[in-house]
């Protein structure tokens, strides 16, 4: 698979997903609701490209392209990725828990998405600070041109929000998504420290 086409059906995916969650809050819930939802994945669109700013920085400041020892640089290359991003992801996350409010009173939102904002964010986010994880381990994927691995990850994951929705909307009703979205991160989360730990632990 070449690498734009890899980077076309991850952004593909993306849409979808967001596509998905809108149609079913548009067909399921109130404009509050839709709104609420809407300013969560805007919140977390922000700390993606933030986390992949970061991640290409710390890659290219390896020049793995010319690198004399390419396993040991990607290595190093994951760990610092890993690292500076917890330090970037997790006092953001803590911002968005502790200003998130007073930044919606500011701008004058209603205070019915304020409320469901609050309530969603604190569930959404529970897993913000290991974004920056999730992102360099698809940049490890792409440096060792294993472009088919982050779209089976990423598709398997939509597959797995979507399942679990089915069962928790029948005890959350529309705030399923929400729920199945911070489980589906959660064990995937298993996956992406294990990987990152077998990159950085190699000899």
């Amino acid at each position: 698979m070449k690498k734009n086409l890899h980077y076309f059906i991850y952004l593909l995916i993306t849409i979808l997903f967001i596509i998905t969650t809108n149609l079913f809050f548009k067909l399921s819930a109130t404009t509050t609701h839709l709104i609420s939802l809407d300013i969560i994945i805007l919140i977390n669109f922000i700390l993606i490209a933030i986390c992949s700013i970061v991640t290409i920085i710390v890659f290219k400041r390896f020049n793995l392209q010319k690198s004399k020892n390419f396993k040991e640089d990607l290595s190093c290359a994951v760990a610092n990725s890993f690292f500076i991003n917890s330090l970037i992801a997790i006092p953001l996350a803590i911002l968005i828990y502790a200003f998130l409010k007073k930044f919606l009173v500011i701008i004058k939102v209603p205070d019915g998405i304020i409320n469901y904002t609050i309530y969603a964010t604190k569930i959404w986010f529970i897993s913000s600070p290991f974004i920056g994880l999730e992102i360099t381990i698809f940049k490890y994927f792409s440096e060792i041109k294993y472009y088919k691995t982050p779209i089976l990850l990423v598709t398997f994951k939509f597959i797995i929000f979507i399942i679990l929705s089915i069962p928790l909307y029948f005890k959350y009703n529309i705030s399923c998504i929400i729920y199945a979205k911070i489980i589906t991160d959660i064990l995937f989360l298993f996956y992406y420290t294990k990987t990152c730990f077998g990159i950085t632990m190699k000899d």
